[in-house]
């Protein structure tokens, strides 16, 4: 299993996503947990319960219940503090 630390995976984003867009698994380690990230071609592969997470994440994020990120600095900043 190939993984990348998460600076990374924040460094080769775009690389990576190619990869997992031509079907490939890439893994990504932030501290002892690893992760992944799968492609969503259609809406049927969104479960109830997904969609549900979804709508609440959009909710969250229409209350200003999240972190903006609106530049790449402000993006590495977020994602070094992880």
């Amino acid at each position: 299993m190939n993984t990348l630390t998460i600076t990374d995976f924040r460094r080769n984003i775009s690389t990576s996503l190619n990869k997992i867009d031509a079907g490939e698994k890439v893994y990504f380690r932030r501290g002892h947990q690893v992760y992944t990230i799968i492609p969503v071609h259609e809406e049927s592969d969104i479960t109830p319960e997904l969609a549900k997470v979804i709508e609440q994440g959009r909710k969250e994020y229409q209350e200003g219940k999240c972190i903006a990120c609106r530049t790449h600095e402000e993006l590495s900043a977020f994602l070094e503090s992880l």
